[in-house]
């Protein structure tokens, strides 16, 4: 009997994925830590399966299919890739080819949309505003949790991506001008 090991930090999916493989009549081991990624796999035709993703940037899914093939001892090759989610994108995003042509640059988003995840900080002063603009650390006089945030100025222009630390915004990257 073959032996897989199977590492995994969702139980769920290692319950379901170590059920099916014992089911086939491989012997699974469990492994616990962090992973990169997420699988689930649904049997769509005898010897072809669904190979369900989620991943951090840098996963390559071609070797992921080969390397189970490989772990399964029969070959294993990617038929299809779909993209479900890039950068924060879903497939509710995006928008087809004719969309692209009919609609054109009225589908562009504006840049801060990128970061999304981020918090927003309005500057609160013309002068917080001006050291910004001339890429200097501004302090940030109100008790906010450290990290990155969308910075504006008080009209709603979109400024930079800034990370604060110590009650003080420091530039990571500037967008005014763009």
């Amino acid at each position: 009997m073959e032996r897989i090991l199977l590492v995994e930090d969702d139980a769920q999916i290692t319950a379901s994925l170590s059920a099916f493989l014992q089911s086939e009549g491989f012997s699974v081991e469990t492994a616990t830590g962090q992973t990169r990624a997420r699988q689930l796999v649904e049997q769509t035709a005898p010897g072809d399966y669904v190979l369900r993703v989620r991943c951090s940037k840098g996963t390559y899914v071609r070797t992921l299919c080969h390397d189970i093939g490989q772990a399964l001892g029969c070959g294993g090759c990617m038929a299809a890739l779909r993209r479900t989610m890039a950068a924060g994108f879903t497939l509710s995003d995006a928008v087809t080819l004719e969309q692209v042509q009919a609609e054109g640059e009225a589908l562009l988003r504006p840049v801060d949309s990128l970061f999304r995840d981020r918090p927003a900080y309005v500057l609160p002063t013309p002068r917080a505003v001006a050291r910004c603009r001339n890429g200097n650390p501004v302090s940030v006089s109100e008790p906010l949790p450290e990290g990155e945030y969308r910075v504006y100025d008080p009209e709603g222009d979109f400024l930079c991506l800034s990370r604060l630390e110590g009650g003080v915004l420091t530039s990571i990257k500037n967008f005014f001008g763009a």
